[in-house]
C-alpha cells in the first residue's frame, strides 16, 4: 500500500501541473465563459423577451437585410422584434426595390398582394436560385410585429405561432416499465455517456500518454525496479482518475455557472431516480478502471505517441455501441441485444444504464454484470501488469500480435 500511495502522489503531482491538463481544466471552461459573455455584452444582453422569441423560430439564416412592399397597405414601420436575426426594410415601388437588390444593399424583397388578408398571398424576389434565400421568416417577423403592436400579448402570440405542445405517455407492458420521467432518464443517460467519453480520453488518455513517456525516457526500468507492475498500475489509475473527477467537476460547475448567469435562469437538479443514479455511478467507475486498465496495456505494448492513440479505437468503439443501438434498447430493453451487452464488459457500463433509466432490471442480471466486469478488471490490470514486466517491451520495438500471448504468459 506504501507503494500505491507513493505512486498516486507522484503521479498526482507530476500531471496536475501539465500545462495540456491545466489549459483543458481551466482554460478551455474560461475561453468558452468569456465568448458566451462577450456575445452576450454585443447582443446587449437581451433577456426575457428575447429568449421567449427564440421560440417563434425566427431566424432567417441566408437572408439578414430584406425590403418589402406593402400593397395592402396593412403593415407600418417595423419594429425591432427581439430574437429577429432579419433587417427589414420598406419601399414604395418594385423599382426601388429592384435598385437596391441589384446594388447589394439587400439579399430579397417581398410583395405583399392587396388581398394579403384574405389570401396570404407573398410573393418573393431574389437575385438568383439560392436555398438560403427562400425563406418567408422576414414575413413572419413583420406579422409578429403587427399583432404586438396591435396589443397581442406575448404570451398570447407564442401559443398562435406555436399552438401545439404535446406530452407523449407510453403504455408499456405489466411489470416493464420502472415508472420513472422518460425525458429525466434519457438525460441522465445522456450525461452519463457523457462523462464516460470525457473519461475516456480525457484522463486515460494522460495515464497511456505517461506510461509511453516513461518507457521512451527508459524512466520506466527504473520505476519497476522499485514497485511491482501492478502496484505501478493502480497508483497511476486512482491518480489520474482522481483528476478526471477534478476535470469534470470544473465542466459542470462551468455549465451550471454559464447557464445561470448568460440565461438569467435557476438551475434545478432533476428528480433522477436514486436506483438509477445509484448504478450510474457504479457503472461509471468500473467502467473507468476497465478502460483505464485497457489504456495501460496500450502504453506497455506502444513504443511511441503515434502508436498508442491509433490503439484505442479498438476499446473506445465497443464502449459507445449501446448509444449507437439507442433504438433497439428501447424497443426491447429485455432483449437478446440489450442482455448480452448488458453484460459483455466492454459495453456493459453504458448498456446497463440505458436499460436501468427504461425498465427494472431483475437484480440478478446486475449481479452477475457486476461480478463479470469486476473480473474482467483484475484481469486485463493483471495483463497489463505482466507486459510492464516484459523486458522484450522495453527495448523500443513493437511486439507483433502473435506475441503477446507469449509475452503475458511466457516465463
Amino acid at each position: 500500500m506504501n507503494n500505491i500511495l507513493n505512486v498516486f502522489i507522484y503521479e498526482l503531482r507530476r500531471n496536475i501541473i501539465r500545462k495540456g491538463f491545466l489549459f483543458t481544466t481551466f482554460g478551455l471552461p474560461l475561453i468558452a465563459m468569456g465568448i458566451f459573455f462577450l456575445v452576450n455584452q454585443i447582443t446587449g444582453g437581451t433577456q426575457g423577451i428575447q429568449e421567449r422569441f427564440t421560440e417563434l423560430s425566427l431566424d432567417a439564416e441566408g437572408v439578414k437585410r430584406a425590403a418589402y412592399i406593402d400593397l395592402a397597405d396593412y403593415f407600418e414601420t417595423p419594429q425591432d422584434v427581439p430574437g429577429a436575426t432579419a433587417q427589414l426594410i420598406e419601399v414604395d415601388d418594385v423599382a426601388t426595390a429592384d435598385e437596391m437588390l441589384q446594388k447589394g444593399e439587400i439579399d430579397v424583397y417581398y410583395i405583399i398582394s392587396a388581398d394579403y388578408m384574405e389570401t396570404g398571398a407573398v410573393r418573393l424576389v431574389a437575385p438568383r436560385f439560392s436555398i438560403g434565400s427562400i425563406t418567408d421568416i422576414p414575413v413572419q417577423q413583420l406579422l409578429y410585429g403587427k399583432l404586438l403592436d396591435d396589443g397581442m400579448s406575448l404570451d398570447q402570440l407564442l401559443l398562435l405561432a406555436n399552438p401545439i405542445t404535446v406530452k407523449t405517455t407510453y403504455l408499456e407492458r405489466p411489470g416493464e416499465s420502472n415508472g420513472a420521467d422518460p425525458a429525466t432518464n434519457e438525460g441522465t443517460v445522456t450525461l452519463f455517456a457523457v462523462i464516460l467519453t470525457l473519461a475516456l480520453f480525457g484522463t486515460n488518455g494522460y495515464l497511456m500518454q505517461t506510461i509511453i513517456e516513461e518507457k521512451e525516457t527508459r524512466l520506466i526500468e527504473i520505476l519497476l525496479s522499485s514497485v511491482r507492475p501492478m502496484q505501478l498500475l493502480v497508483g497511476k489509475i486512482f491518480a489520474l482518475g482522481l483528476l478526471g473527477l477534478l476535470q469534470i467537476g470544473v465542466y459542470i460547475g462551468a455549465l451550471v455557472l454559464l447557464s445561470s448567469s448568460v440565461n438569467g435562469t435557476e438551475i434545478t437538479l432533476p428528480d433522477v431516480p436514486f436506483n438509477l443514479l445509484w448504478w450510474a455511478v457504479v457503472y461509471f467507475v468500473l467502467g473507468y478502471m476497465l478502460f483505464a486498465a485497457f489504456f495501460g496495456m496500450i502504453g506497455a505494448i506502444s513504443t511511441s505517441m503515434t502508436d498508442g492513440p491509433n490503439l484505442t479505437i479498438i476499446f473506445v468503439l465497443p464502449a459507445m455501441l449501446p448509444w449507437i443501438f439507442a433504438s433497439e434498447f428501447a424497443a426491447e430493453p429485455n432483449g437478446g441485444l440489450a442482455i448480452g451487452m448488458s453484460l459483455f464488459p466492454m459495453t456493459a457500463p453504458m448498456a446497463m444504464v440505458m436499460r436501468l433509466s427504461i425498465i427494472n432490471v431483475p437484480i440478478v442480471q446486475i449481479v452477475a454484470s457486476v461480478l463479470i466486469l469486476s473480473v474482467t478488471i483484475i484481469g486485463v490490470m493483471w495483463l497489463a501488469a505482466r507486459l510492464f514486466q516484459v523486458q522484450t517491451l522495453l527495448s523500443g520495438r513493437m511486439p507483433k500480435l502473435r506475441e503477446i500471448p507469449k509475452l503475458m504468459f511466457g516465463n
